[in-house]
């Protein structure tokens, strides 16, 4: 009898992916991902000792926590029709041009009488 092989359609998934792999899967630059590491934004393992660049290794549920993070949704606009209410006041209602025609009229009175 032969050795049984199992095969499977689904990729061998990889324990970390390196800095530029994830900025291919976000389809980020290296350098914005590093931006993120700096601010916190993604969680991520660190593989060696290197001081000014260090080797970083990032898990596929940590990438996927940082995509579900910075998920947004913009907001529908706000409809371009005002309803209009009615207020109830007890105060008058004023027509401007009605009260300066009434004053110009008042002046033109006086003028005439002078």
């Amino acid at each position: 009898m032969g050795d049984l092989q199992v095969t499977t359609d689904e990729p061998e998934t990889k324990l970390l992916y390196s800095t530029a792999e994830t900025a291919a899967l976000l389809s980020i630059s290296t350098k914005t991902l590093r931006e993120f590491v700096r601010a916190g934004e993604i969680v991520y393992v660190p593989l060696g000792r290197g001081q000014s660049k260090p080797r970083l290794g990032f898990h596929i549920d940590d990438i996927n926590d940082f995509v579900r993070g910075r998920r947004t949704r913009e907001c529908p606009p706000a409809s371009t029709q005002m309803v209009r209410t009615a207020s109830i006041s007890k105060s008058p209602v004023y027509d401007i041009l009605a009260l300066r025609e009434q004053r110009n009229a008042e002046k033109q009175k006086k003028k005439g009488k002078a």
